[in-house]
This record gives C-alpha cells, structure tokens and sequence, in this order.
C-alpha cells in the first residue's frame, strides 16, 4: 500500500516500446468470397514492455534509468506538430502572399520554369513542434526527424535544417481559410513573422547569427541530409539536434526549425523538393506525416518495470 501511495504522488508516465516481429498463422481462402483471395495472415506480437514512473529527482532510484523511445506525429493521440510553405524571392518580393497551413505538401528549393522579376521562384519550409513533455530533467540522447518525400528532381540535393530564433503563428490558411488567399493579420508567410506586425530579420526567415538580435536562425544549422533522386524520405540527426531538443523542452517552449537547401543549391533552378505536410492524409493513417523521434532517460525515475 505505501509502494502504490509513492507511485500516485509522483508524476507518472508509462511508455511501452514493442518490437514487432511477424509470426504467420495458417490462411484459407473464404469460401463465400473466392474471388477475395487468401486473408492477410494475423501477427503475433513481442518484445520489450518498459514502464517507468517518476517522481522528484532526490528520490532517484539508485539503478540506471530506463532509456525510452517516443514518437511524436500528428494522428489520433498528438496534433502539436504544423508546418508552412514559405515562398518568394530573396529581394522580398513575393509572387503568392500566403502560408498554405493545412496543406497536404510543403517545398523547399527553386523552381525550375515560370520565372517573374527575372528570378525563379524559391522555396523553404518551417516546422513548429508543441506539446513535447518529458520527465522531469530528462536527457535527450538522440533526436530524429523524419519526413516522406512527395516527389523530388533527378539530382542530389544537401538539405539543412535550423533552428528557428523567433516563434510564429502557423496560421489557418489566410484570411479565407482555404491556403489560397492572403495571410491574416499576424499569421506568419515569407515577408513576416507576424503579418502587419513584425517582418523576418531577412525574407523567408534568412537573416543567420548567433549574436544579431534580428537574427531570425543560428548561424550553423543544427543537422544536414542528403537526397538522392528516387529517395522516398529525408532524415535529419545530429548531437546537436539532441541538445536543441532537451533545453527547449526542459524550458518548455515548443521546437522551432526551418528546412532549406544549401545555399549554393538555392541559387539554383531544378532543385524544388516536394516533402509530405503534417497534415498529409488522416490521422488513422499517419504514415506520410513528418515525425520527431527522441530517445531518453530521466534521473527522476523512481519505479520501472520491464518485461519480455
């Protein structure tokens, strides 16, 4: 009774990872449905169950702690996680005035035809991650973001990926609600960070520094990739990634990146990379959906269970 009185005082969370491995069972076609097939065979499920609860740090458990996975993507149980298109030219001018929130793909690079004001329209993307929570000081081993490719161009690209200095309102598809009118006021685009309210230090989120107060992403970005033609998803992992992860979550703000190519790519034309959105499909199937992986542990565990 005491043990179960700790366990509700302190902050719980139970995690599982399973590690799914097939077992197929005998099939028979229906015999009322031939023309149906055999079914697809039913799969046993194994591996590792891990259940931690947490409670103050002092009160540790004297083991090490359990190491979790958790996977952050938009669907039934988490809707923290928006992306925006941003597009124009690096001058500020813009050919569309909106941020397409809603919309089933984002870009990033430039296009390779219709050109206005003598330059090929270029093309970046911006990812806001809320709603992450973690134990109490939990250390971020590993970080991963995972996004499904839509369609890319017959050449390698190098792709990177920062992290965003200023927080902004993804907006709901500008003043029509239909990711084809202007943004309203305060929604972010590529000429600002709120619309009428506060530009970017640099059109679509450009000015890099780590000192500049107008800076709108540190200066390196916190993880690159490369894509290949054909490639069906781009990953983004790195210590620094990790780390970026662990202070905004400890802090509790949300994690802010924007995604681009290279700069020498950029001013390059046949280089538009089609990337899956958040909002991709229906949250019974997520599957094309950007996700953040994350593995950690927390000093604050007081209990564990884990079972084969």
């Amino acid at each position: 009774m005491k043990r179960s009185a700790r366990l509700r005082a302190g902050v719980g969370m139970a995690l599982a990872l399973l590690l799914f491995a097939g077992a197929a069972g005998p099939c028979a076609r229906d015999p009322q449905h031939p023309e149906l097939g055999a079914p697809t065979p039913t799969r046993s499920v194994r591996g590792v169950l891990r259940l931690s609860a947490y409670g103050p740090a002092a009160r540790g458990s004297a083991n090490a702690p359990l190491r979790h996975r958790t996977v952050y993507v938009n669907g039934r149980e988490y809707q923290g996680m928006e992306d925006n298109g941003l597009r124009g030219y690096l001058d500020g001018r813009f050919k569309f005035g909106w941020n397409q929130a809603t919309q089933v793909h984002v870009r990033a690079g430039r296009r390779d035809s219709v050109p206005k004001y003598g330059e090929k329209e270029l093309f970046r993307a911006l990812y806001r991650w809320d709603g992450i929570e973690l134990p109490p000081q939990a250390r971020v081993h590993g970080a991963r973001v995972d996004i499904a490719v839509e369609r890319g161009p017959d050449r390698d690209l190098q792709i990177m990926l920062y992290a965003v200095r200023k927080d902004w309102n993804p907006g709901e598809g500008g003043v029509r609600r239909d990711n084809n009118s202007p943004p309203r006021e305060g929604e972010v685009w590529w000429g600002a960070l709120a619309h009428e309210r506060e530009p970017w230090g640099l059109p679509g989120a450009g000015f890099a520094s780590d000192a500049h107060p107008l800076a709108d992403t540190s200066a390196m970005p916190l993880a690159e990739t490369h894509y290949a033609p054909g490639q069906g998803r781009i990953v983004f992992e790195s210590p620094e990634l990790a780390g970026y992860v662990e202070r905004r979550v400890r802090e509790g703000r949300p994690l802010l990146f924007l995604l681009k190519l290279d700069d020498g790519l950029e001013d390059e034309s046949r280089t538009l990379l089609l990337l899956h959105s958040g909002s991709r499909d229906d949250p019974w199937n997520p599957e094309q959906r950007p996700r953040l992986s994350l593995e950690w542990e927390s000093p604050a565990e007081i209990a564990t269970l884990e079972r084969r």
